[in-house]
């Protein structure tokens, strides 16, 4: 978060607010705080452990492991992986054997399988509060609003946890900072996504419709170097990648693309 965004954020507070955030920063806002060893402090993320070895699809994952995210769901290439609810509310995938082609990209999407986990010892941290009112609405300072305000009125969407039928909670689309409030205060129950996922995807390819790279002007010979770009320079890309991708993974997705 940079320092213009902060400050676009200040701008729209009232000048009551305004003196509130002075004093804060004033308070806060040059205190040295000591650097902890994190390795030390938290606990280290491991891989979940699978039934078979030798399976390739997250049937291998136990159910203790799976936090229902239905990112194998959305990845399944032949829609083979529903989302199904227990007894006890909880989500998890059931795969269908008939359409299931072993390809394993479900299992290599698996945020559980596929841990990524980085800690910064000195993290960049700030203070806000947004006016009484607002904060009555929500939680976190009404931080969750004024930027939901600024984002709405460039024409953005907004996503969020909302009640369906006052008991179960589901991710929605928000447009209008009217329907901002279905998305305000917490909720202490876990919030099914499966019907978002598809409308995002449906928003982003509206945004970037989905062409061949050669209809971008993309040609055979760029194949390698754009292979050889993101190897040395999208370093951050790479290592926050849920699969480890080699040199030669990346150039057939681009051969597949092209």
């Amino acid at each position: 978060m940079n320092q213009e965004f902060l400050r676009k954020i200040y701008d729209k507070m009232s000048p009551e607010t305004q003196v509130k955030a002075k004093k804060i920063v004033k308070k806060y806002g040059k205190r040295k705080t000591e650097s902890v060893d994190t390795k030390k402090k938290v606990p280290e993320f491991v891989p979940a452990k699978l039934k078979k070895a030798d399976d390739i699809t997250v049937a291998a994952i136990f159910e203790q492991d799976c936090c229902g995210c239905g990112v194998c769901a959305e990845i399944c290439p032949q829609n083979a992986i529903q989302m199904e609810t227990d007894a006890e509310g909880y989500v998890y995938p059931q795969i269908d054997t008939d359409k299931c082609v072993k390809c394993g990209k479900c299992l290599k999407h698996c945020p559980a399988v596929q841990v990524k986990y980085e800690n910064s010892k000195e993290p960049e941290s700030y203070v806000m509060m947004a006016e009484d009112e607002i904060r009555r609405k929500g939680s976190a300072g009404g931080c969750f609003t004024l930027l939901s305000n600024i984002i709405l009125e460039s024409g953005g969407y907004v996503c969020g946890a909302a009640y369906k039928n006052g008991t179960s909670v589901e991710h929605v689309l928000i447009r209008k900072k009217e329907d901002l409030d279905q998305i305000h205060n917490i909720k202490y129950v876990k919030s099914d996504i499966r019907a978002v996922c598809p409308e995002i995807e449906k928003l982003l390819n509206h945004i970037i419709p989905k062409k061949a790279l050669h209809e971008y002007g993309m040609t055979q010979e760029d194949i390698a170097d754009f292979t050889e770009t993101v190897m040395t320079k999208q370093t951050r890309l790479m290592n926050n990648n849920y699969t480890e991708l080699t040199a030669e993974t990346v150039k057939e997705i681009y051969k597949s693309l092209f």
